[in-house]
């Protein structure tokens, strides 16, 4: 029996040692890739190849798996403790963000999303908490004291015999991929929504949420910005350098909020993109200025600053 350890996007990082097998074989991963470096965290999974005389046989449970996502609906998170805490039928990829959600007449209820507490991470199958401490992207707000505070939970099972690993989180896993795989591998592709489910059929480099600087168009960057009466609030949202070239690769617009109200929707056709919101948009006194910038496919940047108008 050869025993194959795959990446996420199915990558072979260790192939061990053939060992002849019995009725009850016990085969050992240290966690570390064919070069001796320990994996960084993520999930893996296993291909076992069974060579005998005359036949060969394959288990390879990740090969054309189409998982099913599941909700999450028993979370709970405690103020006191900053604990967020959910149950998983089985080992899950979860995503989880925390917002405002306001009823709306008709349709699905509607507000900004304020902070990304795991992103499309894999974690074990049971109870599971994850350390939060409320606050939003920029550190800034307490989502939980907000009205209609809501959590957002997903998860996507892994495959049968996925190892989850945890011990170097000195590198992602998205540097270790483009360490580790050919140039050619590592370039934006062109998607349309019509191709992909919700999170589905992405790589590791393009199912990831972009990290948002909003910067504003006369310079500075006071925790607090000052819009001027009669003036037009002007500004514009930068992708991270890392994550852009793959994120803008898929169909995507841009939110802006003011607390939980939708002001706008940009379609953005550079990076950064330029915002404008005319002076009668922006209300007196101080609010919440928050920046959704979305795929069609999933992953969303958020961004969140304060401003005030006389």
């Amino acid at each position: 029996m050869t025993v194959e350890i795959l990446d996420r996007d199915r990558f072979v990082v260790r192939t061990l040692d053939a060992v002849p097998i019995d009725k009850e074989t016990v085969v050992r991963w240290d966690g570390k890739d064919g070069a001796g470096t320990v994996v960084p965290d993520e999930a893996y999974a296993v291909r076992a190849r069974f060579v005998g005389d005359r036949s060969e046989l394959v288990y390879d449970p990740g090969r054309n798996f189409q998982p099913r996502p599941l909700s999450i609906d028993s979370t709970s998170y405690s103020r006191v403790d900053g604990v967020l805490s959910y149950r998983l039928e089985r080992p899950s990829r979860v995503h989880i963000q925390a917002g405002q959600a306001r009823p709306v007449a008709s349709g699905p209820a509607q507000g900004p999303v304020l902070r990304t507490i795991a992103d499309r991470a894999p974690r074990a199958g049971g109870a599971v908490i994850e350390s939060w401490n409320g606050m939003d992207e920029s550190g800034r707000v307490y989502i939980p004291g907000l009205q209609n505070f809501v959590v957002a939970a997903l998860a996507v099972p892994l495959p049968e015999s996925s190892l989850i690993t945890v011990g170097n989180r000195s590198v992602s896993f998205t540097e270790y991929a483009r360490r580790h795989r050919a140039a050619t591998l590592t370039r934006p592709r062109k998607l349309a929504a019509t191709a992909h489910a919700h999170h589905q059929g992405l790589n590791a480099f393009e199912d990831r949420s972009p990290r948002l600087v909003l910067l504003p168009a006369k310079g500075g960057d006071s925790s607090i910005w000052k819009s001027g009466t009669g003036k037009a609030l002007e500004f514009s949202v930068e992708l991270d350098r890392d994550t852009a070239p793959f994120f803008l690769s898929q169909p995507h617009s841009l939110d802006v909020f003011i607390d939980a109200d939708r002001i706008v929707r940009v379609n953005c056709r550079a990076n950064p993109c330029p915002v404008r919101l005319p002076a009668a948009q922006v209300p007196r006194g101080r609010h919440r200025l928050g920046v959704n910038w979305s795929s069609e496919l999933g992953p969303v940047g958020v961004a969140v600053r304060w401003v005030e108008k006389p």
